[in-house]
């Protein structure tokens, strides 16, 4: 993802083919190894099905919806499969000992680390940013309701980061 993105990057900048062809390169093996048809969600990596947060929002935000649904993977279902398996619900113990239930995305599938569930700033902000994307491009195709279903979860979701801040 990190590469498809980098090559599409330097292709806008420079508009040299060799960056154009390096990046639909990336995304065939995308395509071929990345995607499970089955689960409906991307793996990190060729025989690399362990859940990370980071990669379901990334594949949506860096390749995009419009290009992932020409391809048949369906952001909404890659989104639904990181809420369904990552989304955790937290209570955060401040500095002055008051508690708060925060939600947000933890970085792999809680259930399967013997920590149990925590909130990542990082991948929630993520997360949000994703939901951003997918909000303004279904706002772009007409779809205002999905438009407006993204754009309130990242909404939701940056509430709920903003329990985290702590002031000095």
């Amino acid at each position: 993802l990190d590469a498809y993105a980098f090559f599409k990057a330097v292709y806008r900048l420079t508009n040299r083919s060799e960056y154009l062809t390096a990046g639909d390169q990336v995304l065939e093996w995308i395509k071929k190894y990345a995607y499970s048809m089955k689960e409906k969600r991307m793996n990190r990596g060729k025989g690399d099905s362990t859940i990370a947060t980071d990669t379901f929002s990334w594949a949506v935000a860096a390749i995009g919806p419009g290009k992932l649904q020409a391809m048949r993977f369906d952001p909404d279902d890659i989104m639904r499969f990181a809420e369904n398996h990552c989304a955790v619900s937290v209570l955060f113990v401040r500095p002055d000992g008051k508690k708060t239930r925060v939600k947000g995305f933890d970085f792999a599938k809680a259930q399967n680390v013997g920590r149990g569930g925590v909130v990542s700033a990082e991948w929630t902000a993520q997360v949000i940013v994703t939901y951003q994307v997918l909000s303004e491009y279904y706002r772009k195709t007409g779809n205002d309701k999905k438009a407006d279903y993204y754009l309130h979860k990242s909404e939701f979701y940056l509430n709920e980061l903003q329990k985290l801040i702590i002031t000095s």
